[in-house]
């Protein structure tokens, strides 16, 4: 689940190599309007990324999991603060 947010996020940033990657397994025909199905993955990579897809209920889910890292920081912060910091300062204070 996390690797998905890693490739569509280095897609984001990088698309170039993508683009070249699709573009040589499926080579551009001016002829068809049909879209590659290289290019039919990344615009998905991108609604995957953004939780773009499915409605409101995915987005809810996408800003709950976006959420979990920074609330893990806090409470990791807080439990090491009980653990470690604050032992420490009732030795120096004894």
């Amino acid at each position: 689940f996390v690797l998905m947010w890693a490739v569509s996020g280095a897609y984001l940033v990088f698309q170039e190599p993508f683009m070249n990657l699709v573009d040589y397994l499926e080579p551009l025909d001016e002829s068809s309007f049909e879209p590659r199905i290289g290019d039919t993955m990344l615009a998905w990579l991108t609604r995957l990324h953004f939780g773009r897809f499915a409605g409101w209920p995915v987005k809810v889910l996408w800003v709950i999991f976006g959420l979990v890292p920074p609330v893990l920081f806090v409470t990791g912060a807080v439990m090491w603060w009980n653990r470690v910091v604050r032992v420490n300062v009732r030795r120096a204070n004894d």
